[in-house]
């Protein structure tokens, strides 16, 4: 049989609920409470959704787990389920209630009938002589009106009270710890520090105060080409000869030659080292290796010395100046993050210097190379650069919570007015925290409870209430009383009427 589904919502009443059910046409409805609210749990509530059901030709089903709803739905046979499913897979009967049957009364003899004019006069006896008198009915009217006006007088009269409680400062000195491995704060000093990264780059460069040797002009010599065949040898221009050794100076022949055919001819051709500088001059007999081709050909020899390599002196770095550039340049990129990283944070938030570490270099370009010679030394650098902040809140919290465990007794903090001041900047010190001084610093005000206030000047005269005030509580100035009506002798005698405002009022 089809079932209409009507789910009930935590502001639904009878007519919404009824309105849902509508002018169904299914043979069944399923009303289903909200887990949370009490709705439509009177009977009279579960008789009405009944009858309008009934009226529709259908049958009705409850899907609830409110007690209330459950018992009066038993009582008028309704099926009440614990969840859509159970309801939909069963057949909706109820539990047959029988009545239980009594034993027949017995017979009971005819009794006589009342005199009803009896008790007529005996419900109704007369009225005595002294109520009809009018003095006693004055008397009792003026005592009725005296009783209404007592009653005005104690709830008609109202005060107001304006008070400005006593303001302190409050301050304590206090060595804070940042410790990143904690998570909360700690009435020690120690607070939570989170870590913010970032990469910066930059280039300096600075002037070379050192110098190096460089090669300036190439040696030269004559090489002695010698025939080791019966053919005519062409020596090309270009051909190298060389020392032995596994460092061999090299020497490149800048003419051609001919070498006539037979054993033992020979040519001489101008060679010149191919490297300049000193390191070409040599000794005779020096250049005896021939390279390439001809090397099975022919044997060489230089006769006489090489000469005429030269060196001079060029300006270079150090790398004593290549150490300072970079660690000028890593301070002035540091400086650089901190500047950055302070704009990644809250404004209230307190970075840390001292913390800041560069964590990986991740390019390092010098120019000139090492041991090469130029005027100026250049440098191009990337840094990670990682460094510790503190948090706002957690300053905050850290002196809200140092500063009540030191608050007088009868005062009270003044909302929003903790100010934090650094006496001293951060550094790391030997346990590896960053330290530092503050001076955290607040208003209070004396506590002014308004039950206190209204025991106070209960009943009194404004002169008496206005004593008691100055001499039972901690004033910064004088106390405000109104009354209303202004004229009214005494303060009220009702504690609800009387209106306390505590704080800086204007006079």
């Amino acid at each position: 049989m089809k079932t209409q589904i009507i789910r009930l919502e935590p502001h639904d009443d009878y007519i919404s609920a009824r309105d849902k059910m509508g002018w169904s046409k299914a043979g069944r409805i399923l009303v289903v409470w909200p887990e949370r609210g009490q709705i439509l749990n009177r009977e009279i509530d579960l008789v009405l959704l009944k009858r309008h059901s009934t009226t529709l030709g259908a049958q009705l089903a409850f899907v609830t787990q409110d007690a209330d709803v459950r018992y009066y739905a038993h009582h008028l046979a309704i099926p009440v389920y614990k969840d859509m499913r159970q309801a939909q897979r069963s057949h909706w009967r109820v539990d047959r209630v029988y009545r239980k049957q009594t034993a027949p009364r017995k017979r009971v003899p005819n009794k006589p009938r009342p005199d009803i004019h009896a008790m007529r006069a005996l419900a109704h006896p007369a009225t005595p002589p002294w109520q009809d008198s009018t003095v006693v009915r004055l008397v009792f009217f003026s005592l009725g009106v005296l009783a209404l006006l007592s009653i005005a007088a104690i709830i008609f009269p109202g005060a107001e009270i304006k008070l400005a409680p006593e303001i302190r400062s409050q301050q304590i000195d206090l060595e804070v710890r940042a410790n990143p491995a904690l998570e909360a704060i700690n009435l020690s000093g120690i607070v939570p520090a989170a870590s913010l990264k970032i990469t910066v780059n930059g280039k300096d460069s600075t002037l070379s105060t050192g110098s190096t040797r460089i090669p300036d002009k190439s040696a030269s010599t004559q090489i002695e080409f010698t025939n080791l065949t019966n053919e005519r040898i062409k020596i090309p221009i270009g051909t190298v000869v060389r020392t032995p050794g596994d460092h061999p100076i090299r020497f490149s022949t800048s003419q051609s030659g001919n070498v006539p055919a037979g054993p033992g001819k020979i040519v001489t051709v101008i060679a010149q080292a191919i490297e300049p500088g000193d390191s070409g001059n040599l000794p005779p007999e020096s250049l005896t290796i021939l390279e390439g081709v001809l090397s099975t050909r022919l044997a060489v020899t230089n006769p006489k010395a090489a000469r005429g390599g030269s060196t001079r002196s060029a300006p270079a770095p150090t790398e004593s100046q290549r150490q300072q550039l970079f660690t000028k340049l890593s301070e002035k990129l540091s400086q650089s993050a901190l500047t950055e990283l302070q704009k990644q944070i809250a404004p209230d938030d307190l970075l840390l210097p001292a913390t800041l570490t560069v964590t990986q270099v991740l390019e390092q370009n010098y120019d000139p190379a090492e041991n090469q010679p130029a005027d100026a030394l250049n440098l191009d650098l990337n840094l990670e650069v990682q460094a510790m902040y503190i948090t706002a809140e957690d300053m905050q919290a850290l002196a809200a919570g140092v500063l009540d465990a030191n608050l007088s007794n009868g005062f009270i903090p003044v909302p929003n007015t903790i100010d934090i001041h650094n006496l001293s900047e951060p550094v790391i010190g030997e346990d590896g925290l960053a330290h530092w001084h503050i001076l955290a610093s607040r208003q209070i005000q004396a506590d002014i409870p308004e039950s206190q206030v209204r025991n106070v000047v209960l009943g009194a005269t404004p002169t008496q209430a206005y004593d008691r005030l100055v001499e039972s509580l901690s004033l910064e100035k004088s106390p405000l009383l109104r009354l209303q009506p202004g004229w009214w002798p005494r303060m009220p005698f009702l504690p609800f009427r009387v209106t306390v405002q505590v704080g800086d009022f204007a006079p």
